[in-house]
């Protein structure tokens, strides 16, 4: 079965961004690999910052919220700036019942989170 993307990324500067799309029918069995190979794609290395926008997602699973912690954790590591835009209230909301939004910072979109971070 062919794994299709749940995400576009695109770099501006020093930051990735990741545009997020449906998550309610993840395959997981490879997902996390795919995540991280494209982290550590040569076009994307060098990227300090992370911006994950999610601006039209109306609703995400724990594999979501995985995918928040792994991609924060390898920007950490390359000591730099993870944050979030474009939460819509159901995402939102799970963002909360988690805490993760004491780990973040959260954006109205992704013009103010760019600003912030870069």
């Amino acid at each position: 079965m062919s794994q299709q993307s749940h995400y576009t990324i695109s770099r501006d500067q020093q930051t990735l961004i990741f545009n997020v799309c449906e998550l309610a029918r993840f395959e997981t069995s490879d997902y996390r690999k795919k995540i991280e190979n494209d982290l550590h794609c040569p076009e994307f290395q060098d990227c300090q910052n992370a911006i994950v926008d999610c601006a039209g997602l109306d609703y995400a699973n724990s594999l979501f919220l995985e995918s928040l912690l792994y991609i924060a954790a390898d920007i950490k590591r390359r000591g730099g700036k993870f944050c979030v835009c474009g939460v819509e209230p159901f995402v939102h909301e799970l963002i909360q019942i988690t805490h993760l939004n004491q780990r973040w910072p959260i954006y109205a979109n992704l013009e103010e989170a760019k600003a912030a971070i870069q």
